[in-house]
């Protein structure tokens, strides 16, 4: 019946059949090396983010270029402030966020730009900082609603029409604001 035509059109050993996904991977990809590109490119970016620091280094003064000083090598406080500085890139680099993830890189630079659109306080209206992030995510834009629930999303709360006067708000009986003196 039709087992034996499924078996006459798909042969069950035609090679790429008994492959793993990996080995798929491995022959999709045989001549690129992504994951030692990736990791050149973390090591790059990671080291042009590390804090600059400044390693002094001795002047070739009297007697510098003589035999006698290059026989003795560099002075201990060079050696010293060397080994701090190294010391200070090791912090650095444990300190990163993206220190023990292997496939990640984090930026951890200032942008300026984004700064600008960072909020200190939760805003009026959102109760906790999760919440606020949540409506923060969800799309609004006619691309990724309908447009009825794009219209329904960006319809202000209070409709007035043109040129009608709005009074000020009161405060109900009882309730008066404290005077100030």
């Amino acid at each position: 019946g039709d087992d034996d035509d499924d078996a006459k059109n798909h042969p069950a050993s035609n090679g790429v059949a008994d492959l793993t996904q990996r080995d798929l991977l491995s022959r999709a990809f045989a001549g690129d090396d992504v994951v030692g590109e990736f990791e050149a490119d973390k090591n790059a970016e990671v080291t042009g983010e590390l804090p600059k620091v400044d390693v002094p280094k001795q002047m070739p003064g009297w007697g510098g270029w003589a035999d006698v000083q290059a026989k003795r090598g560099p002075p201990k406080w060079q050696l010293e402030a060397e080994r701090k500085a190294r010391a200070e890139q090791q912090k650095a680099l444990k300190a990163r966020r993206d220190a023990g993830l292997k496939h990640v890189v984090i930026s951890e630079r200032y942008d300026k730009k984004v700064a600008g659109f960072n909020v200190e306080h939760v805003p009026h209206g959102f109760d906790s900082k999760a919440v606020y992030e949540g409506s923060m995510r969800t799309p609004l834009g006619p691309d990724a609603n309908t447009d009825k629930s794009f219209r329904d999303l960006t319809r202000p709360k209070v409709l007035v029409n043109a040129g009608a006067v709005i009074r000020p708000m009161t405060f109900p009986k009882g309730r008066r604001p404290k005077q100030k003196e």
